[in-house]
């Protein structure tokens, strides 16, 4: 959930670290960092704040190294304030760290009663003490690191450098990402592969166990006994120059408009792919299951609830969903023939890849959908598809989200035609209403204004209601956490046939209640429960289809309406004004849309 940028250079490296940092705020805006080595010593910058911050200070006390570390935070231990700004450091060594030391508190009352005098409130300082003690007897980076890494307890992605080791950065990860580059006469290290993009064409994403020394040009990678290793080095898939907001305001509103395109762009892989016979590359080993075990977190876990229906009714296999953090607290029963499906757009999701490494150990194939190829849950699953949405910025998922979907929905006529259980005309017309999507999409994009203005209501409401059923109930969920995401206002989905064992009483006078209403089998059941609402003094905005909107015209209720669409493929199309809804409201709210409070893009901890 950090960011880490570290090289080891023969030139000044700040300004690309800067650069680097910036790629990867994303993941951390709390405070930030860089530790290098001058003449033999190490020299710290830190900020509270955002990366802004951090330059700004450089400004006043600059800094130039070719051999530097740099980490952006997102608190776990400690508050966001200067003093637990990474990276840590004493006078031999600086570290910065990525993921929690589970056992920090032993460590550091063991450390303290040998006199290490600790300066932050952070776990990530005990490693910085561990490694000096070792240093201190002698022992080179290498050594030193070995001795003290079975010793953490947790997850941990390194980045360290160690004075009087002018050009080298030493490296180690478990169960936190951690990649490493080199170009020219410079290495480097990065917890985002992507983020290398911008300084070299091939990388190397360490392994659990894994330990690296970077020299300028040069990367030595090692097994946890420092037995040297040949690495499998790897293109970088994305390079520089992806951080570009265009002609919007934010990130997030711009990956609210691209979602047509990334569909477009989708929709047409697939036609191709099912046209030359190339359908499993969309369902991997998913369409052999007898039962799918599907496991994600947040809004990955709404767009696998989504995708339930279109599973068990497209590509008729029963499915269970599961969430990421609670899968092996509660043990689920795998029965044979059990194929599982692992939602997220990071890959690097730490319950959904913990659920990953049980399910293996368990012998059940496991296919994940991610959205960053290099990544550690595409690295361990037996199958990998992607949801093809490129980079996200925005904290709150946009684009990934109905990409997740419609990778989704793409798998389930996929299984339908491998498994032979469908006529052609039926998987003809499956497709035809799905080839839809991207432009009802671009359609519901339209809408931007109508919902603005629903969205500044919403700014200003105490609590907002959400409403749905069948395919639409977890659209409802999603459509709540985007609303508390952005704005901070309180939410809660529900599903509508629930409303009268218990919601009913959140609803008074005054309460807006958002009610995802396309005109399918469960419509009129569905108005049904809008009139309880409107019988309380609750204040209903639809969100539906053409059909929806003229009931709605007809009792007088306000109404988004989006471009008529098959009501199986509705939450694709639906998703977007719900996502306009709770940006506008955010706006409203003057919040930081794109970097919430207390929210990190990837959450690499359980």
């Amino acid at each position: 959930m950090c960011g880490i940028f570290g090289a080891s250079a023969v030139d000044n490296v700040i300004p690309q670290l800067m650069t680097g940092l910036g790629d990867l705020e994303y993941r951390g805006y709390d405070s930030a960092g860089l530790g290098a080595l001058k003449n033999g010593r190490i020299v710290r910058r830190r900020a509270q704040g955002p990366l802004a911050s951090l330059a700004q200070l450089l400004e006043t006390e600059p800094l130039s190294a070719g051999t530097a570390i740099g980490h952006t935070r997102w608190a776990t231990h400690g508050e966001p304030r200067r003093h637990n700004a990474h990276p840590h450091a004493t006078a031999r060594v600086a570290v910065v760290h990525n993921g929690i030391v589970e056992n920090h508190a032993e460590l550091r009352a063991e450390l303290e009663a040998k006199g290490a005098q600790f300066r932050s409130d952070t776990d990530s300082e005990v490693v910085a003490w561990l490694l000096d003690r070792e240093l201190a007897g002698g022992a080179p980076p290498l050594r030193a690191l070995r001795r003290v890494l079975p010793r953490l307890r947790g997850s941990y992605a390194l980045g360290i450098v160690c004075a009087g080791y002018d050009e080298r950065v030493f490296a180690a990860r478990r169960g936190s990402p951690l990649a490493v580059a080199r170009a020219g006469r410079a290495a480097w290290l990065a917890s985002d592969a992507e983020a290398l993009g911008r300084v070299a064409h091939e990388m190397v994403l360490l392994e659990d166990g894994q330990l690296a020394e970077l020299r300028p040009g040069k990367v030595r990678v090692f097994e946890e006994s420092l037995q040297e290793i040949e690495p499998c080095w790897r293109r970088i898939e994305t390079s520089g120059g992806v951080l570009d907001r265009g002609q919007h305001a934010t990130f997030t509103h711009k990956e609210i408009y691209e979602q047509p395109e990334i569909l477009e762009q989708a929709l047409a892989e697939f036609r191709a792919d099912l046209a030359a016979g190339r359908a499993a590359r969309w369902c991997g080993p998913l369409w052999r299951a007898k039962r799918i075990v599907a496991v994600a977190c947040g809004t990955s876990y709404y767009a696998a609830q989504t995708a339930r229906t279109w599973l068990e009714r497209v590509a008729q296999i029963p499915v269970d969903l599961e969430l990421g953090s609670e899968f092996q607290t509660r043990q689920p029963i795998l029965a044979e023939g059990t194929v599982a499906l692992l939602v997220s757009q990071s890959g690097e999701t730490a319950d959904t890849l913990a659920a990953l490494r049980y399910l293996r150990s368990r012998e059940v194939p496991t296919v994940a959908l991610v959205n960053v190829h290099a990544s550690t849950m595409a690295m361990e699953a037996d199958a990998v598809l992607s949801c093809r949405a490129g980079r996200e910025v925005g904290v709150a998922s946009t684009k990934a989200f109905t990409a997740q979907l419609f990778a989704l929905a793409a798998a389930s006529i996929a299984i339908r035609k491998l498994r032979g259980n469908a006529s052609p005309t039926e998987l003809d017309e499956l497709l035809a209403t799905l080839s839809r999507v991207p432009d009802a999409v671009r359609g519901a994009i339209e809408l931007e204004d109508s919902c603005a203005s629903v969205g500044r209501k919403l700014a200003k409401a105490q609590q907002v209601i959400y409403l749905g059923r069948g395919a639409s109930y977890p659209l409802a969920l999603e459509g709540a956490l985007k609303l508390k995401e952005l704005s901070y206002v309180h939410a809660e989905g529900f599903a509508a046939g629930e409303l009268k064992h218990g919601p009913l009483a959140l609803i008074e006078r005054g309460t807006p209640v958002i009610v995802v209403a396309p005109s399918d089998a469960t419509f009129n059941k569905t108005l049904s429960n809008v009139r309880e609402v409107i019988a309380r003094g609750g204040e209903p905005v639809l969100v539906g289809d053409p059909h929806t909107a003229s009931i709605a015209k007809r009792d007088g209720l306000p109404c988004i309406a989006t471009p008529a669409i098959d009501s199986l493929w509705a939450p694709l199309v639906m998703a977007v004004p719900l996502q306009m809804l709770a940006y506008h409201a955010a706006c409203e709210g003057d919040r930081d849309v794109d970097r919430p409070r207390n929210l990190a893009k990837s959450v690499t901890v359980e």
